[in-house]
């Protein structure tokens, strides 16, 4: 049932506070998330009819101050669409007819909690139905509107037929006809507007479309034209509806503005959103373009990747947005860099690409120069800061032997990883005797560096704070798992942790990481600092049995309070592992161990989780968060609540603007995280103390 992913809001009506509740009770058994709201008078009752919203009204039958027909009166009065169930002690058929023939939608006895629990499920369903339904037809109406609206203001002719004849026509139409209202257009027949010599072409086409025996939707025929000349149109016939009624769509576009619109929207296909240079899309099918020029014609051009240096850590210190801010900085710079006929893009997050035609090594390693030279002395500005941007640049000559994009682009991958190596020119061009990096060697790189990394412990946890808006200041973080790459850099476990499980050295990984944590933890304590950690657990130690029977002895020689410990799931992997995951949490719980489930409410069914596993807090997908900019306030709401009405905290992450802080505190989330507040540090140094000033906590 739909209502069961929804917090019921439920108006009781009963003399007995324990007996009503024990009503919401057994929703609550069945998995339905129930809220109920006691009454204390008639007056009291109808205010909260008229001024709120009601999934249900359970009513108990024989009160003198609630009498059935009185409370019968007040719903149809305030017109409120709600399920009114009574619930007597004295069944009788006559009665629940004429209970049901009114308002009533069922009489129920209170010994019979199985029908109950059945006629709620019908009610809701049919309510929720209801409500859709009447979603459905608002925003069908609203995507109406928005559709005369933008077919009132096309370039193009747009007109709707009915049996022949014109229903509707845009402004764009009446013109190319010559007419200048509706009114003296309605009702004339199509065929009217069409020169004679083209008209029986037309009937053969609609009779033929009509029955929908055609092959094509549209034909090209001679217009009759307001000064009495003739023009070629093409008219594209579709099905749709107007007012309601089944008609045929006529749309006519003329050859010159076709081509207009097309650029248009060409070069918004072609566009990187964020910093306004073509796209990954347009510079492969540039690429492309240029080696089969380079092949045919013999003219010889250059590829070349453009990889900004430190951008892990620089996105670590900075933020998202404000590496966005130093990527828009370097694409301007770079364009201005750009010789005439060369094609820059925005490859990927960290990383640009660029081809030049008609340059040979020579022209194209002066450019590279020219790039490095700028680049080496460049500081941008960000928030008052200025940081560094460097690139490593891998690059490959194009000529009659490339082969492909793909093959190109595995030799500048080539290329990069040599100039990687080299400090000094931070560029390299690939050479033909070298072997194309494929996707093996890149696997086995990884594979490779992971093992270097076990085996000499080239790993790091970093602490990420999660702030209270709730009046708490006890210290609680987020340990963040960081690999070390031979150049010192951090590499995200989204780059290894796949290889990781593979290996099978995944659970190894993580039991490195829990040591790390409750070390950390247990200094904290020594220095007076009682501090919460969540710590995330991969898919290969939910299946391990050995797991938390492990952690229990850890546990017990640290001597720490085992609920300092979260230990935090994916959404998608515990449902993936569901079996595993319920019998894992249940363990962890038996510990007296808290749990989190991460990227919350990315999956259609997200609350289906919380009927198998346990859970103590839910942190939200992130992608929540981001919506708030462009209202998607409403979609996180409904998620808080819903949440909040199972009893579990909320955490929102991807704080990264201070422009969103009101909005979660206004939701009622109760934990924050995100790179405006902190990010992730080899430390736990961020001053809780500030945090005494939120207001008081609000209970759930």
């Amino acid at each position: 049932m739909d209502g069961e992913l929804k917090t019921i809001r439920v108006l009781l009506v009963d003399n007995h506070a324990d007996v009503a509740e024990q009503y919401v009770n057994v929703l609550r058994n069945k998995g339905m998330a129930t809220r109920g709201q006691l009454v204390e008078s008639f007056e009291d009752f109808e205010s909260n009819l008229e001024k709120k919203t009601w999934d249900l009204i359970l009513l108990k039958d024989g009160l003198e101050e609630y009498p059935v027909p009185r409370m019968m009166e007040s719903i149809n009065r305030f017109v409120k669409d709600v399920p009114l169930i009574v619930i007597t002690e004295n069944y009788a058929f006559e009665k629940t007819v004429s209970y049901m023939s009114v308002v009533v939608k069922e009489v129920v006895h209170e010994s019979e909690m199985d029908h109950y629990v059945l006629v709620v499920r019908r009610e809701l369903d049919n309510l929720f139905t209801r409500r859709d339904k009447r979603s459905l037809s608002m925003s069908l109406l609203e995507a109406e509107k928005r559709c005369n609206q933008l077919i009132e203001s096309s370039r193009d002719a747009v007109a709707y037929v009915a049996a022949g004849m014109h229903v509707y026509a845009n402004s764009r139409y009446l013109a190319l006809f010559g007419y200048d209202e509706f009114d003296e257009l309605e009702g004339i027949p199509i065929l009217d507007l069409v020169a004679s010599k083209d008209q029986s072409d037309m009937k053969a086409f609609l009779k033929q479309y009509n029955v929908g025996l055609g092959q094509e939707s549209s034909i090209s025929v001679l217009a009759n034209m307001p000064d009495e000349t003739h023009s070629r149109v093409t008219m594209n016939f579709s099905q749709a509806t107007y007012d309601g009624e089944l008609c045929t769509q006529l749309l006519i576009r003329l050859d010159e503005e076709d081509a207009d619109l097309q650029d248009q929207l060409k070069k918004v296909s072609n566009q990187d959103i964020l910093t306004g240079l073509y796209n990954r899309s347009f510079i492969m099918e540039t690429l492309r373009e240029v080696i089969t020029s380079s092949q045919e014609e013999d003219n010889n051009a250059a590829f070349m990747f453009l990889k900004i240096k430190g951008y892990t850590a620089m996105q670590a210190e900075l933020g998202i947005s404000n590496c966005d801010l130093v990527i828009n900085d370097a694409a301007s710079n770079l364009q201005k860099l750009l010789p005439q006929g060369g094609t820059l893009g925005h490859f990927s997050d960290d990383s640009f690409a660029i081809i030049l035609t008609k340059s040979d090594l020579a022209h194209s390693e002066a450019f590279i120069k020219q790039v490095n030279d700028f680049f080496h002395s460049y500081l941008a500005e960000v928030q008052g800061r200025t940081v560094p941007v460097e690139f490593s640049i891998g690059a490959a000559v194009l000529n009659d032997s490339s082969e492909n994009p793909q093959s190109v682009i595995m030799q500048t991958y080539t290329a990069l990883e040599n100039a990687l190596d080299n400090t000094e020119d931070n560029y390299a061009f690939f050479v033909p005797s070298e072997k194309p990096v494929s996707i093996e060697t890149v696997d086995t790189g990884i594979s490779v560096q992971l093992q270097q990394a076990i085996e000499s412990g080239m790993f790091r946890v970093l602490f990420q704070p999660i702030i209270s808006l709730r009046a708490q200041n006890q210290p609680f973080y987020e340990v963040l798992l960081r690999m070390l790459s031979p150049e010192g850099e951090e590499v995200s476990p989204n780059q290894f942790i796949e290889e990781a499980a593979s290996q099978k050295v995944a659970e190894k990984i993580d039991r490195w990481v829990v040591v790390q944590s409750i070390k950390a933890l247990a200094r904290e304590y020594q220095e007076g600092r009682p501090t919460r950690l969540i710590i995330n657990l991969t898919s290969q130690t939910l299946m391990d049995e050995s797991f938390v029977p492990w952690l229990g002895m850890a546990l017990k020689a640290s001597r720490l309070p085992h609920d300092a410990l979260v230990f935090q799931l994916a959404e998608n992997e515990a449902y993936r592992y569901l079996k595993e995951a319920k019998s894992t949490c249940n363990a962890l719980a038996a510990l007296h161990c808290k749990v989190s489930i991460s990227r919350f409410g990315a999956m259609a069914n997200s609350f289906n989780l919380f009927r198998h596993v346990h859970v103590d807090y839910v942190k939200i997908d992130g992608s929540y968060t981001k919506d708030l900019a462009n209202d998607g306030e409403k979609a996180l709401v409904e998620l808080i609540e819903q949440v909040h009405a199972v009893g579990k905290m909320t955490i929102a992450t991807f704080v990264e603007e201070v422009k969103v802080l009101s909005s979660l505190y206004g939701i009622g989330v109760h934990y924050i995280q995100g790179y405006y507040l902190q990010p992730p540090a080899p430390t736990m140094d961020y001053d809780f103390s500030g945090d005494d000033d939120e207001e008081e906590e609000i209970m759930y």
